[in-house]
């Protein structure tokens, strides 16, 4: 019945699909004959509690919306709003075409743990320790507490012992490795302040420069002057950058595997 529905197979047959969708209406009393908008989609939600629905509506700048919240033991279906139709979409990682979603604010991201999710509905995630098991903060956050403890190796602060000990034993991507702990790979400078969030950043970083945003140059902002550039050198170097980006994740899958 699964192959039948999912009709991986363009010779199989639409009555399956057809059949189905009709339950579904039925069950979530929406109207076979009426434009299918977000009060349907919720509508169809409350009758598949096993199932987290996502649409992404391309005509909102591929902005994904969920109809119900993140549970690590739902499947999700994932469907593309196109115009006035809706599509099938097997993955949403596929569709971002990056390395992870964000399971809350549903946005892709390449590398792991320098994500910053802004969704009101992740109040579990730890911005200090990038733990969701963080008691201090999860104490802290509904009272409005600030992070107190510094560190004085990487300048910034945390919620408490605990939250302290995390960011000095995980990695970025959330695993134990206290060699390459966040202490190392997030580090505050202690005299302009600015928050690298890289060991190629820290490595890099000098008070006062930044990455202009026309000439893409990491230049002394103070003197620098820069110009408008030909839309032909803008492509090239925006190319450039896409080349590299893409090397340089090729690289680290194959340092993976």
């Amino acid at each position: 019945m699964r192959r039948k529905l999912a009709k991986d197979d363009k010779r199989a047959s639409d009555v399956h699909q057809k059949s189905a969708a009709i339950a579904l209406h039925e069950a979530a009393q929406v109207p076979q004959d009426v434009a299918v908008g977000a009060d349907e989609l919720k509508a169809f939600q409350n009758v598949l509690p096993q199932y987290r629905l996502i649409c992404v509506y391309t005509g909102r700048g591929h902005d994904a919306v969920a109809f119900s919240p993140h549970d690590p033991d739902k499947k999700q279906i994932v469907i593309a709003h196109v115009g006035d139709h809706y599509r099938a979409c097997s993955s949403l990682k596929g569709y971002r075409q990056n390395d992870h979603v964000c399971p809350y604010c549903l946005k892709g991201y390449d590398d792991q743990g320098q994500h910053r999710c802004v969704s009101e509905e992740n109040v579990k995630f730890c911005l200090c320790c990038r733990r969701e098991d963080c008691e201090e903060f999860q104490q802290a956050y509904p009272q409005g507490l600030k992070p107190q403890m510094k560190c004085a190796s990487c300048g910034r602060y945390f919620y408490g012992e605990r939250c302290y000990r995390n960011h000095l034993t995980y990695s970025l991507d959330g695993k134990v490795n206290p060699d390459n702990c966040l202490c190392v790979n997030i580090r505050r400078c202690h005299r302009c302040k600015k928050l690298n969030r890289s060991k190629q950043d820290i490595k890099n970083h000098r008070c006062g420069f930044a990455t202009c945003p026309t000439c893409s140059d990491y230049v002394k902002l103070e003197d620098h002057r820069c110009y408008i550039e030909s839309a032909q050198k803008v492509r090239e170097k925006r190319k450039a950058a896409a080349l590299e980006k893409k090397a340089q994740k090729k690289a680290k899958r194959s340092r993976s595997s």
